[in-house]
C-alpha cells in the first residue's frame, strides 16, 4: 500500500532496526511537514479502505492507524530529513526548552523524540 520508492526500504527498515520514535512527535520545518503528511496520509487512506474501524475489535480500534505512523515516522524521517534524535524535548506556548546536547541542532534540522527498543 506504499509508494514503491518506499515499499521495500520500509520493510528493510520494520525488520533491521532497533528504533522507534513514538507519540508521532517532531520539530520541523512547514516544507518538510507538509512533505511528511502528504506521504503519511494516502498511505493511511489507503490502509483504512482495507482494514477500515469495523473490523477492528479493542485496543486496535484505537491505535491501529497511530501505530503506523509511528513507525512509518522512524522511516520517514531518516529516509527523507537531515535528522537528530533528541531524548527529552519540551515545548511550552510562552517558552522553549531544549535538551542542551541538541538545542543548537534543533534549529535547524528535523528533531524526533528518541525511543530504543
Amino acid at each position: 500500500l506504499l509508494e514503491k520508492e518506499d515499499r521495500d526500504d520500509f520493510i528493510e527498515y520494520i525488520n533491521t532496526s532497533t528504533n522507534f520514535h513514538p507519540n508521532i512527535m517532531f520539530v520541523a520545518k512547514p516544507k518538510i511537514v507538509n512533505l511528511w503528511f502528504s506521504s503519511l496520509f494516502p498511505w493511511l487512506i489507503r490502509c483504512e479502505k482495507i482494514f477500515g474501524f469495523d473490523r477492528l475489535h479493542g485496543y486496535d480500534t484505537q491505535r491501529l492507524y497511530a501505530y503506523l505512523g509511528e513507525r512509518y515516522l522512524s522511516f520517514w524521517f531518516k529516509k527523507n530529513s537531515n535528522y537528530i534524535c533528541c531524548k527529552d524535548i519540551y515545548l511550552f506556548t510562552t517558552k522553549t526548552v531544549l535538551n542542551p546536547k541538541c538545542s543548537k541542532e534543533v534549529l535547524g534540522s528535523v528533531a524526533i523524540l528518541d525511543e530504543t527498543l
